[in-house]
């Protein structure tokens, strides 16, 4: 490979980056003697050249990458769906098939056993679904080992368009971390997500809730976090994504998403697991500093 250009510290380059990427442009950022430095193959090297020229130096070129670049294709989200085999990402796979059948079980949580042993408590425990009552539910599954409940709550979902939005952000962002950073990792992160979002969810409201919404919305936290401040994104989850997710996030406290057909949302949920995503973010970072 042949450099082609030496960049400060704190150049914006993280969408140049991109853009090489989804043009099959191999190339590699590398910090040297305190600079930026990019390599690319050396028959690209003059082209290529010229076009980090152009990004840094021409306002309307930066703007048309930026925006090229700032949120995810259909069919660039398809092509991952297609390309990511399901043993590259074995633990974000089991999360999706166990999603998919507890749905089709449970008729999409019209009812049943399996319905009732997910919910975070025993419904009957709480029919009268006060806050002292969700407490108390809360010590008798410890009491009757039933520890499940914290976490399983996230794999019911309650219509068709509820388990393909989930699911398709689930793959997308968690078999990126899977293939990242390890399945123990996502793991991790499902497992704490998981938890911090139906608890929040299960105080706020009753055992009436579900979905990996909490999960998802954690990883675009965690992933948007891991990727700030790099030179060369990760997960490349882009402010306008993120901002998306924030608009949709603060959408579902308001009354629109009933006149927008989409019903009561788990704000509590979707909230906590933002958060506890970030949080993660920053102790992972943290961690790895030192």
């Amino acid at each position: 490979m042949k450099k082609v250009a030496e960049l400060p510290l704190d150049a914006e380059c993280a969408s140049f980056a991109k853009w090489l990427s989804e043009h099959n442009v191999a190339h590699q950022f590398v910090e040297e003697r305190g600079k930026v430095v990019l390599y690319v193959a050396t028959e690209l090297a003059v082209d290529v050249q010229k076009a980090l020229s152009a990004y840094m130096s021409d306002s309307q070129v930066r703007q048309r990458i930026d925006q090229n670049v700032a949120s995810p294709s259909a069919s660039s989200l398809l092509r991952w769906h297609m390309m990511v085999r399901p043993g590259k990402a074995p633990v974000v796979f089991v999360c999706v098939v166990a999603s998919i059948l507890i749905a089709a079980v449970t008729g999409f949580g019209e009812g049943g056993p399996l319905l009732r042993a997910l919910l975070f408590a025993d419904p009957f425990l709480v029919l009268d679904n006060t806050p002292a009552q969700r407490i108390q539910a809360v010590f008798y599954n410890l009491a009757e080992g039933q520890w499940w409940r914290f976490f399983s709550p996230a794999l019911l979902h309650f219509n068709v368009l509820h388990l393909v939005f989930n699911m398709m952000w689930l793959w997308y962002l968690g078999a990126k971390v899977e293939l990242k950073e390890g399945g123990g990792r996502i793991l991790g992160l499902v497992v704490i997500l998981s938890f911090a979002s139906n608890a929040t969810q299960y105080l706020l409201t009753g055992p009436h809730f579900g979905g990996m919404s909490g999960v998802v919305y954690g990883l675009f936290g965690y992933c948007w976090l891991s990727d700030k401040g790099k030179q060369q994104p990760v997960y490349d989850v882009s402010p306008v994504l993120f901002g998306f997710m924030l608009f949709w996030l603060v959408l579902g406290f308001t009354e629109l998403t009933y006149m927008l057909g989409v019903g009561k949302m788990a704000n509590g949920a979707h909230l906590m697991g933002l958060v506890a995503g970030l949080l993660a973010a920053l102790i992972v970072k943290k961690a790895r500093l030192g």
